[in-house]
């Protein structure tokens, strides 16, 4: 069985694939308004990106942006961070990156290659742009 193709980009606040909480779940970190946005805002920075090689069992492209798949989150943000304003907590979202942007298809049965440092500064520019726009945007 094959999986779908991970994002380019999770962005993640303990929520469903909307941002939303799910059931039986206390909170999210963030308000799934904030998480939609905060993907919106990484969808157009990461558009233009694609894999350093495409998975061959794929069909199509991964998608550029995806809510809480395949990670809804973990302690991190589960300790720092509530959409409620718990105890004056911030909002948090946590930030996956796919690293087939910057070290390719790398299996544990490959090679060892080096990361592609001008497409990690590249991420690294982008990422930065974005968390300007998501905190611009919860201030």
């Amino acid at each position: 069985m094959h999986l779908p193709a991970r994002p380019l980009i999770c962005l993640a606040n303990l929520g469903d694939e909307k941002g939303e909480p799910r059931p039986g779940a206390a909170a999210t970190t963030c308000p799934g308004h904030a998480l939609r946005a905060a993907g919106e805002i990484a969808a157009d920075l990461f558009a233009d990106m694609t894999l350093l090689e495409p998975d061959r069992l794929s069909p199509s492209p991964p998608p550029i942006v995806m809510l809480n798949w395949p990670f809804v989150g973990g302690a991190i943000i589960r300790h720092h961070g509530h959409s409620t304003g718990d105890g004056g907590r911030p909002p948090a979202i946590m930030v996956e990156v796919n690293r087939g942007l910057f070290v390719g298809d790398q299996q544990a049965h490959t090679p060892i290659r080096p990361p592609n440092l001008a497409r990690i500064a590249e991420i690294r520019q982008r990422l930065y742009r974005w968390a300007t726009a998501v905190v611009g945007m919860l201030s």
